[in-house]
């Protein structure tokens, strides 16, 4: 599961879980991907246990296993890409020593209203910088981990395909949905390896 793509959907109630289902259903029914609410990156086995690099409060490490309750469905993706085992667990020691312990980007999320907005009338803004891109949200983080994992891979026809899509966003405006949706366009690259109540 080491440098995986896992996104989860939240189905507890939670009110920013339920404003990010609220703000990318269209997006989601528009290319018939699940209305992710959350996206983690699978880091490390540690004592027979799967940890994440996840978006909570802070950026923070957490078993994978507290995702497994009933109103939470997930999926586990493999990327399927060149980078060597060595490189992988550089880069996931770097990022995790890079950003672990910084604050949620709760300031971020008034952009996403915005953009939903922006959508309705067929304006696609997701170029434009977010209005306040201090602190971290889920997809910014994966975002990031997934851009510098590719960058091993660049002669890689499949890969470079997925970094142009990537490129259609910026880290501070890709949503869970939007990672969905560049998953499904992409399956030599994204391979699905588990999923829990999906």
């Amino acid at each position: 599961m080491k440098g995986s793509i896992i996104l989860v959907q939240n189905n507890e109630g939670n009110f920013i879980s339920e404003m990010i289902k609220f703000f990318t259903k269209r997006f989601a029914k528009k290319h018939n991907v699940r209305t992710w609410t959350h996206s983690m990156i699978g880091v490390e086995n540690i004592r027979n246990t799967e940890y994440v690099f996840s978006a909570e409060m802070a950026q923070c490490l957490m078993p994978l296993k507290k995702f497994k309750k009933d109103k939470i469905k997930f999926e586990v993706y493999k990327v399927v890409d060149d980078i060597k085992e060595d490189s992988l667990n550089e880069l996931i020691d770097n990022f995790v020593d890079k950003y672990a312990g910084d604050g949620y980007g709760f300031f971020q999320l008034p952009w996403y209203i915005y953009r939903w907005f922006m959508e309705l009338f067929n304006k696609d803004v997701r170029k434009q910088k977010n209005w306040f891109p201090s602190g971290d949200i889920c997809s910014e983080m994966v975002f990031r981990f997934l851009t510098q994992r590719l960058s091993y891979s660049v002669k890689n026809s499949n890969i470079n395909e997925v970094l142009k899509y990537l490129y259609e966003w910026t880290e501070n405006t890709i949503h869970p949905v939007d990672l969905g949706y560049i998953i499904k366009q992409h399956p030599k690259v994204f391979i699905k390896t588990y999923s829990w109540n999906c």
